[in-house]
C-alpha cells in the first residue's frame, strides 16, 4: 500500500479536526463535502507553509479552535483568510 502524500495527510487531520472521520458516505453527500475540492485547498495551504506538514496542521488546529470557540463554521480556506491574524487568535 502507498503512503499517502502530505496533502492527503492533512485533509485527513482537518476531517479529524471536524468530526468528518468515518462517517458514512451518505453524510458527505448530504452536506456537500467534497474531498476533492478540500485536497486543493490543503496544497494551497502546505505551499504557503513551506511544505511543512506540521506546520500547517498547527495552523489549521489554531484558526479551528477559533472558530470552533466562536461557534462558528470553517474549513480550511479560513486559514487563508486569517493568515495575518494567526498570531493573535
Amino acid at each position: 500500500m502507498k503512503e499517502k502524500s502530505n496533502v492527503h495527510k492533512l485533509v485527513d487531520y482537518f476531517f479529524e479536526l471536524k468530526g468528518w472521520d468515518d462517517m458514512p458516505k451518505d453524510f458527505y453527500i448530504e452536506h456537500n463535502i467534497s474531498y476533492g475540492r478540500c485536497c486543493a485547498a490543503a496544497k494551497n495551504l502546505l505551499d504557503l507553509c513551506s511544505g511543512n506538514l506540521q506546520e500547517a496542521k498547527a495552523k489549521l488546529a489554531k484558526v479551528g479552535k477559533w472558530a470552533d470557540d466562536l461557534g462558528l463554521d470553517w474549513m480550511i480556506e479560513t486559514v487563508f483568510r486569517k493568515w495575518l491574524e494567526l498570531k493573535t487568535l
